[in-house]
């Protein structure tokens, strides 16, 4: 499932944002929404390796912060191309 699909089929507007039908999270952001769904349902076995120091990351968002703040040199490297399923 992508995580287009997962947005259509298992999540709800709601009168103060967004509903993942999933497991009840609520968001204020459509995007809050979508990197929840990515990281936690619908990637959910994946990891990232980081190819400096070969450390492994749940999330997209925190191997994007140790990125940033560790490997500078990497800005703006496409970060999925080190996804790990």
């Amino acid at each position: 499932m992508t995580v287009e699909q997962f947005l259509a089929e298992k999540t709800a507007k709601t009168d103060t944002g967004f509903l993942c039908l999933e497991c009840g999270r609520g968001f204020a952001s459509v995007q809050g929404l979508k990197v929840h769904a990515r990281d936690l349902h619908v990637h959910r076995d994946a990891s990232y390796l980081c190819p400096v120091c070969r450390r492994r990351f749940r999330t997209r968002n925190s191997f994007g912060v140790h990125v940033s703040v560790n490997h500078k040199h990497m800005k703006g490297v496409d970060l999925h191309r080190f996804i790990m399923q």
